[in-house]
């Protein structure tokens, strides 16, 4: 009895790994021969080659399967064309999103400080990194922008370590932050601007790369201690799963960012519709996303509004550029 059994079960099994790999295959074609119809048909809308095998080849700037798309990044000109942004920047369109947050959403949010509110941001490129060492020291060097303080002199601090180049830049002020946007025919990102670059027009996403909780896999925070265990900053540019929906990277830890607006923990109750800046006088400046070495992890969410004071320097600040 136990042989004929022992064929049944194996014949039951043969028949389910059947269909299974039946069912795989049929799933499959329909997909294919979709878009191999589309590419036949419209000829890959004008921007790419139709190949042998049904496939697209999309010219540079376009988003493959169909070429009907521009690639993250790149900005549509009222030609129809997929244009690059400036080397090392990524465009933004312009959009209408959801600015703070519901605790609904998240249960961090602090609903009187960072109230959600609809507005509308016309369109913008962001600097894809943080600004290094290198590259800040390059306007130092054109006698524009002002030392920070240095290495030698704060060993958190960046400038002046050639070991750290490719790090951000830190312990600089808002206004040293601003002459070397200015340097390079740029300024400091607004607060919205800042917020929509993390968090993207559409879905509800928490941090730049997503809801799940922060760890070193996407960001250089602090864990167990400062720096993922390094008790400093990384290389720009180190964490590809924490890029945000616009591939830009480092929106969560390695360094606070400087934003061009005055902090007014009331301001979202009183902001614009349209492109809120905060131009006010006021000693704090609004600062974003987090840091290397601060423990609450709660201070990485893309909601969080965090402020300095304009003067002053931290190794726990940097900044990035928009044009």
């Amino acid at each position: 009895m136990k042989p004929a059994k022992t064929n049944s079960i194996i014949y039951i099994i043969s028949i389910l790994l059947i269909f299974l790999n039946t069912s795989c295959n049929s799933s499959k074609e329909p997909i294919d021969e979709v878009i191999k119809k589309e590419c036949e048909e419209n000829n890959c809308y004008n921007h790419g080659e139709c190949l042998n095998s049904g496939i697209c080849a999309c010219e540079d700037g376009y988003e493959a399967p169909y070429c009907s798309d521009c690639k993250i990044g790149y900005k549509l000109s009222p030609e129809n064309k997929c244009i690059p942004p400036e080397e090392g920047m990524l465009y933004i369109k312009a959009t209408s999103f959801k600015m703070g947050c519901k605790k609904t959403d998240d249960s961090k949010c602090n609903e009187e400080i960072e109230k959600e509110h609809e507005i509308n941001l016309s369109a913008f490129q962001m600097d894809k990194y943080e600004v290094s060492v290198s590259k800040y020291k390059n306007c130092v060097d054109a006698n524009t922008c002002t030392k920070p303080i240095t290495n030698s002199t704060n060993k958190l601090c960046n400038y002046g370590s050639f070991s750290r180049l490719e790090h951000p830049v830190n312990c600089i002020t808002w206004q040293q932050a601003r002459d070397y946007c200015s340097f390079e025919g740029k300024h400091l990102p607004s607060e919205a601007q800042w917020e929509l670059a993390a968090t993207g027009s559409k879905k509800y996403r928490v941090y730049p790369w997503g809801n799940k909780t922060p760890s070193c896999d996407y960001s250089v925070i602090y864990d167990k201690s400062a720096g993922c265990n390094r008790n400093r900053t990384s290389i720009v540019g180190s964490k590809e799963n924490g890029r945000s929906v616009y591939s830009i990277y480092d929106l969560a830890g390695n360094v606070w960012e400087w934003c061009e607006d005055t902090y007014d923990k009331n301001y979202y109750s009183t902001s614009p519709a349209n492109n809120p800046l905060n131009t006010a006088s006021g000693e704090y400046k609004v600062v974003r996303g987090g840091s290397f070495d601060f423990k609450k992890l709660s201070m990485l969410r893309n909601k969080y509004r965090g402020f300095a004071i304009a003067e002053k320097f931290s190794p726990s600040i940097g900044f990035r550029c928009v044009k």
